[in-house]
C-alpha cells in the first residue's frame, strides 16, 4: 500500500511538471502562429504600430542593442533579394529593456541603421512586443520572424543565422510573396 501511494504520488507530481511545461510553452511564439500588432516606438521616441503588418510580408529581427549586430549578414542577405516594396517589408525592432546601454545611444544608432539598410527601426522599451508574442528569453537574443500577410508566422529562428538558415528566411519569402 505504502509503494502503490509513493507512485501515485510520483505519477501525480510528474503529470502537473509536464502540465505546467506544456501550457508554458504551448503558446510561445512558433512557425504557425498568429500575432497581432503592437505599440512600440520608433526611432525618434515616438509611438507606432508595427507597420505594414497584416498587409505586406514582414521580415523583423528582434534585438537586444548589446548583440545588434549579430544577423547583420542576413539583413544583407535578404536586401540584396530586392523583394518588391509593394508586398514585402524588414524592420529591426530594438528590445531596450535587456540592455545596460542608454536609450539615447540606441535611438541614434538605430536611425544610421535604418539608413544603411532603408528599412525601419522600432524600439520596445518595456517588453510590449516580447510579452504579446511570448518570446521568452530576450536578453543576448536575436530573433528572425517572417509573418505573411494573414499574419502568421512563416519562418522564425533565434540566435545567430547561419547561411542555412538565411536561405531558409529567403525562401519563406519568396514562396509568400507569390
Amino acid at each position: 500500500m505504502k509503494n502503490m501511494r509513493k507512485s501515485l504520488l510520483f505519477l501525480l507530481a510528474a503529470l502537473t511538471i509536464l502540465t505546467v511545461f506544456a501550457v508554458g510553452t504551448a503558446f510561445a511564439l512558433g512557425v504557425g502562429s498568429t500575432v497581432s500588432n503592437v505599440q512600440l516606438k520608433d526611432s525618434n521616441d515616438k509611438a507606432t504600430a508595427i507597420p505594414d503588418l497584416g498587409n505586406k510580408v514582414i521580415t523583423i529581427f528582434y534585438n537586444d542593442p548589446d548583440v545588434a549586430d549579430i544577423n547583420d549578414p542576413a539583413g544583407d542577405a535578404l536586401k540584396a533579394q530586392k523583394f518588391p516594396k509593394d508586398k514585402y517589408r524588414g524592420l529591426g525592432i530594438g528590445n531596450l529593456k535587456d540592455t545596460w546601454k542608454p536609450n539615447s545611444i540606441i535611438r541614434m544608432i538605430a536611425r544610421k541603421k535604418e539608413a544603411k539598410f532603408n528599412s525601419t527601426i522600432l524600439m520596445d522599451d518595456n517588453y510590449v512586443l516580447k510579452k504579446a508574442w511570448n518570446l521568452g528569453n530576450a536578453d543576448e537574443q536575436s530573433f528572425c520572424i517572417i509573418i505573411d500577410k494573414n499574419k502568421k508566422v512563416i519562418y522564425f529562428y533565434k540566435g545567430k543565422m547561419n547561411a542555412a538558415e538565411i536561405q531558409k528566411a529567403i525562401d519563406a519569402i519568396k514562396a509568400a510573396i507569390k
